[in-house]
């Protein structure tokens, strides 16, 4: 028996070995970083490409062009080969840091700025001076730093309406997202690339179209990181971008080709480019004195943060109004009561607690999104609204935290003395009674510990917090969306501020828990 299990252990570590390097085997794989908005031509882009190099594997990153700046930056360019920027900022710090040799530097298409709606525009947008008009409540624009948010904000100044605007902003952390929001009738408008409301089809429709004069040239640049594990091949993959195929399949998704004159300052994209503000005038981005809200800080950084505290005490609260009664009930059914089903929904309610936040995050903005039944059911009948709203902060937080109620008060309950209980019954009380009096207080330490557990859950959600409520600073932006957020503008001192407090918080959170715990102990026994 001992050498069967050995030979069939030997079987699975050689197909494992041979199943990890067989990639290897096929020759190399390089990973290229590319904007959001290149998503689809960028798809297509690789499948021709690896259709004429075979012995080339082409993984692909989508993001936001900063974050996928910042990434780089963090690995010092090492994990990835090929860098496709959504604007010249990005693809300029990389250069300034070194990790990008000007010279490899070359635009490979240009953009438009348009201005989507839902199909069926309720609010008969046809024009970004109507983004003033008080019909429009919510705009979608692209985060502060990230490529289309700075073109957005370029044009909205432009024409004098961005104060005008301002308090109806919704942040996306990318173009996509902000599509998104359009798609699903979250907004009333967004700005996007032309080509991202192209492919959303019949999705949105297109209201107005920005003049290239109104911003900075939307250009894509594309680079070979300095330190590439596989250079002959990363420079093979931009080649085949720059050629005649590449370009081809870029005007197939609607870009516009950088050679082709058109749109002001565009270079040849066999020039080195130089940075967008000796091009277009514009000033380089300072994104180390951005605020919170994604503007020029003018001393109100302690404000932003109070507020982004503020809110991840509302939220989390909320969630704890929601999350002790419902998890204690929980809890003790399935602690005391054994019915067919009882396991699964057991499984069923610690889901949240094993699966990814983001997934958590799309089932509750299928669940609650306005075009659902259960989110028309909800507005129509409260009146409430809960994808980006404190309304989807409160109900994200609150189904991440359950688990740790549901599984603490069930532990506390399985806990209690049930001869207690019983003598309790025989003395005349009833079930009610003897749960108040007799349950509850013997089972109060545990089901302490799992409303301060889960409120720390709660305060600390991010992933589906994000995905539901967005980040709208003063309005959706809790603690830990206001870090990313940070971090996305680079603001590195902002960050590192908020991490401390939202760290000293946690630790001030568990330590008060566990003092509570060890009076509420010598009190027992006592």
């Amino acid at each position: 028996m001992n050498r069967r299990v050995v030979r069939t252990c030997r079987a699975v570590a050689v197909s494992l070995v041979v199943g990890l390097t067989a990639p290897a085997a096929r020759g190399e794989t390089i990973t290229v970083s590319a904007a959001a908005s290149l998503t689809d031509a960028m798809n297509a882009i690789r499948d021709s490409f690896v259709r004429e190099h075979r012995a080339i594997t082409v993984d692909l990153n989508f993001g936001a062009s900063n974050h996928l700046q910042r990434q780089i930056e963090a690995g010092a360019g090492r994990g990835v080969d090929v860098f496709a920027s959504a604007g010249d900022a990005p693809m300029d710090a990389l250069i300034a840091t070194g990790l990008v040799d000007a010279a490899d530097r070359h635009v490979f298409a240009i953009n438009t700025l348009v201005l989507v709606c839902p199909p069926e525009n309720p609010t008969e947008i046809a024009s970004f001076d109507a983004l003033t008009r008080d019909s429009v409540r919510r705009i979608a624009l692209g985060a502060a730093e990230t490529p289309v948010g700075r073109y957005s904000r370029q044009s909205l100044e432009h024409l004098g309406i961005s104060g005008a605007v301002e308090k109806k902003v919704v942040y996306a952390i990318h173009v996509r997202q902000a599509l998104d929001y359009v798609m699903r009738g979250e907004v009333d408008a967004a700005l996007v690339f032309a080509t991202d409301a192209a492919s959303a089809g019949s999705g949105v429709v297109v209201a107005a179209t920005a003049d290239p004069s109104w911003h900075e040239p939307i250009r894509y640049p594309i680079a070979v990181l300095r330190n590439s594990a596989h250079p002959a091949a990363a420079r093979a993959f931009t080649a085949f971008v720059l050629s005649g195929a590449g370009q081809l399949v870029l005007h197939t998704h609607g870009f516009g080709s950088a050679s082709s004159g058109t749109n002001d300052g565009v270079a040849s994209m066999d020039e080195v480019n130089p940075p967008a503000e000796s091009v277009t005038g514009y000033p380089a981005s300072n994104v180390g004195d951005m605020g919170l809200n994604g503007h020029e800080s003018r001393g109100g950084g302690w404000r932003d943060i109070w507020t982004a505290m503020k809110l991840s005490i509302i939220a989390s609260v909320g969630a704890m109004v929601i999350v002790v009664p419902v998890g204690t009930a929980l809890g003790l059914l399935l602690s005391r009561r054994r019915f067919i089903g009882r396991e699964l929904l057991d499984a069923v309610l610690t889901l949240p607690m094993i699966l990814p936040p983001t997934v958590t995050g799309y089932y509750l903005i299928v669940l609650f999104a306005s075009a659902s039944p259960v989110g028309r059911l909800l507005e129509s009948a409260t009146g409430i609204r809960v994808v980006l709203t404190m309304w989807g902060a409160t109900m994200a937080s609150a189904v991440v935290a359950l688990p740790l109620m549901v599984r603490s008060a069930r532990a506390a309950f399985d806990g209690v003395d049930r001869d207690m209980e019983l003598a309790s019954y025989t003395l005349g009380r009833r079930r009610v009674r003897t749960f108040w009096a007799v349950t509850l207080p013997l089972a109060r330490n545990g089901l302490l510990a799992g409303a301060v557990l889960s409120f720390a859950r709660a305060i600390g959600e991010f992933g589906a917090t994000f995905m539901l409520a967005g980040i709208i600073p003063g309005r959706t932006m809790t603690m830990p969306s206001a870090i990313f957020h940070a971090f996305t503008n680079h603001d590195d001192g902002m960050v590192q501020t908020l991490v401390l407090i939202l760290t000293l918080f946690s630790v001030a959170v568990i330590y008060l828990t566990n003092r509570l715990n060890v009076r509420l102990t010598v009190r027992a026994a006592e």
